[in-house]
């Protein structure tokens, strides 16, 4: 169960690990089954296991304790400006449809990676 971006604290007493909370579970619909099994599919792993390998990953990932990491993580490289900022932006039309794009566009990236890298081993 993802904790909702309502559930965390607003008001001028949010810290930026808060902020950083909040940008991450903007974010973190992305995670799901099927975009987490194509993560260690693409890695060689069979379809099997790497749905069990993600149903545990998105295990770890719904939770308070991860989601105060990555909170601590952004906050480490932006300010509380900044993260204030950044999820005004997050909350815009085409940064919704950027996050919801982007496993398709790293699945796209990673084979053009791959054929690039590819042409360099040849």
């Amino acid at each position: 169960m993802m904790i909702s971006v309502e559930a965390v604290s607003s008001g001028d007493d949010t810290s930026s690990v808060e902020y950083g909370k909040r940008i991450f579970y903007m974010s973190s619909d992305v995670y799901t089954v099927d975009n987490l099994s194509a993560v260690f599919i693409n890695s060689g792993h069979s379809e099997e296991l790497s749905k069990h390998y993600a149903e545990k990953l998105l295990g770890i990932i719904n939770t308070d304790e991860f989601a105060n990491n990555i909170g601590a993580i952004y906050s480490k490289h932006f300010s509380k400006d900044e993260l204030k900022e950044l999820e005004s932006l997050m909350r815009s039309g085409v940064f919704k449809k950027f996050i919801a794009l982007r496993p398709a566009i790293q699945q796209d990236m990673s084979i053009a990676l791959s054929a690039a890298a590819d042409k360099v081993s040849k």
